[in-house]
C-alpha cells in the first residue's frame, strides 16, 4: 500500500474491515495530489464520512475521464480487466470480469452503457440493465436508445434525428398503453417519477444530444 493511501485511511479513520472504502482509496488515491484533493474536498464540504467524500471524487473523475471509446476498445482487446478498471475507476476482481461471458455485450456497448449510467458500478451495470444499442440504420435515420428498469416497471425510450438538436424522450409505465413525453413534463410532474427514472431520462437525453 502506498504512503498516500495510508494517510487517507488515517485521515478518515477507516477500519480494516471497511473493504468497500479501502478499495475506493486504492483506486482513487495514487499520488500526493490525489490525497490533497480528497482532503480538500472533505474540508470544503465539511464532510468527514469517507464514503461520501470518495464517492464525490469518484463521480468527478468519471465525468472528466479522457478515455475515449476507441481507447477503451483497444485496451479491452488486450487486457479486459485493465480496460474495465480504467473506465470505471474502481478495482474489479477477476471473477467480475469473467461474468462478461454471461452477457452478449461488445466493448463498444459496454462503453456506451457506462456513459449512460455514470456512477454505477461495473457489476451492477451488468446485472441491472438491459441494453439496446444506439444505432443509425441508414443516412438520415434517427439515433435511438432504450433502457429497461431492473424492476420491469418502467422503460425509457429516446430518439434524435440528424437535423434535430433536442432528443425526444418517452417514459413507458408497465400496464399502461399511453406514454409520457418527458420533454413536456413540468418539474412537479417530473418529481412524481422515481429518481432513478428521471436520472436515466436526463442521462440518455444528454448522451443523444451530444452525439
Amino acid at each position: 500500500m502506498l504512503a498516500c493511501q495510508k494517510e487517507a485511511i488515517n485521515f478518515f479513520e477507516v477500519g480494516e474491515k471497511a473493504y468497500g472504502v479501502l478499495n475506493m482509496i486504492e483506486s482513487l488515491v495514487k499520488t500526493n495530489d490525489d490525497l490533497h484533493e480528497i482532503i480538500s474536498e472533505a474540508i470544503v464540504k465539511n464532510e468527514h464520512r469517507s464514503f461520501f467524500v470518495l464517492n464525490s471524487i469518484h463521480k468527478k473523475r468519471l465525468l472528466n475521464s479522457s478515455i475515449t471509446e476507441q481507447i477503451f476498445i483497444d485496451t479491452f482487446n488486450t487486457d479486459r480487466r485493465k480496460a474495465l478498471e480504467d473506465l470505471f475507476i474502481e478495482k474489479i476482481p477477476q471473477w467480475q470480469v469473467d461474468k462478461l461471458e454471461e452477457y452478449d455485450l461488445t466493448p463498444s456497448q459496454i462503453y456506451k452503457l457506462h456513459k449512460c449510467n455514470i456512477g454505477k458500478r461495473f457489476l451492477g451495470l451488468l446485472q441491472d440493465s438491459t441494453y439496446e444499442i444506439i444505432e443509425e440504420d441508414e443516412e438520415g435515420a434517427a439515433i435511438r436508445h432504450k433502457w429497461d428498469a431492473p424492476n420491469g416497471k418502467y422503460t425509457v425510450t429516446a430518439n434524435i434525428y440528424p437535423n434535430e438538436i433536442v432528443a425526444s424522450v418517452f417514459v413507458h409505465l408497465k400496464g399502461r398503453s399511453t406514454k409520457l413525453n418527458y420533454n413536456y413534463l413540468c418539474e412537479v410532474d417530473k418529481k412524481k417519477l422515481p429518481k432513478y427514472v428521471t436520472r436515466q431520462c436526463e442521462e440518455i437525453k444528454k448522451l443523444l444530444e451530444e452525439r
